[in-house]
């Protein structure tokens, strides 16, 4: 949070600035002349100076079942939600995009479409084309923000990226707590979805992401 601070966090002050943002907050961050990195889950029509010269956005997407998943156990492992419904509860939410941070499809499709019409500026990248190939993840990003790198300081990235290593690092220890590094991976939705809710969910996605160009893997190559 220190090095990377959420900036949503670091407008929101108390425990959710200390916890995510570190020492940053907004006057901190206007006022730092120096090359600065952000982790945001805005939409690109919200986010603070986003037509501002120079900035450059490395956006990452999760297949949209796995995403479901995810966002159910985020909501039942942090008491702020107040969310103690069931999967199926978590799933209405999604498809109606009110979860938190809205309507995936939205945010993802803005994005994407922001990529082909400025690739120079906008980097899309697919968590599931990560998992397959984590150092032409971590080269390709080196080359959108113009930074050289080893081989040996990629091996190193990858190494410190894989979701064990998130999990036994010390400096996660408040984030762990919160069950954020839980599981990782892609297809666990499986476990959740039954076959009548993963072919609604199907059509649903096809009537958003038609004709985007946009697809994803849904894990064991689907």
């Amino acid at each position: 949070s220190e090095a990377v601070p959420w900036l949503e966090a670091a407008f929101a002050g108390g425990v959710l600035q200390e916890r995510s943002a570190g020492n940053w907050d907004m006057e901190k961050i206007a006022k730092n002349p120096n090359q600065r990195f952000f982790k945001t889950h805005a939409f690109k029509s919200d986010l603070p100076r986003g037509k501002a010269k120079g900035v450059k956005v490395i956006y990452i997407a999760r297949n949209p079942k796995d995403v479901v998943v995810s966002l159910f156990h985020h909501a039942k492992s942090k008491p702020i939600f107040n969310f103690r419904g069931e999967f199926l509860d978590m799933l209405g939410f999604f498809k109606e995009g009110t979860c938190e941070n809205g309507s995936w499809f939205k945010h993802v499709l803005e994005w994407w479409h922001m990529s082909q019409k400025d690739p120079q500026h906008v980097m899309f990248l697919k968590y599931e084309d990560l998992l397959e190939d984590c150092a032409e993840g971590v080269q390709s990003i080196a080359s959108f923000i113009g930074t050289k790198v080893t081989p040996e300081i990629v091996q190193k990235v990858v190494e410190q990226s894989n979701i064990k290593s998130m999990q036994q690092n010390k400096k996660n220890a408040v984030v762990i707590q919160l069950n954020h590094f839980r599981k990782g991976g892609a297809g666990g939705w499986r476990d959740y979805f039954t076959v009548r809710q993963s072919n609604g969910f199907d059509q649903l996605y096809r009537e958003k992401m038609g004709g985007s160009g946009l697809s994803f893997d849904f894990g064991e190559g689907e």
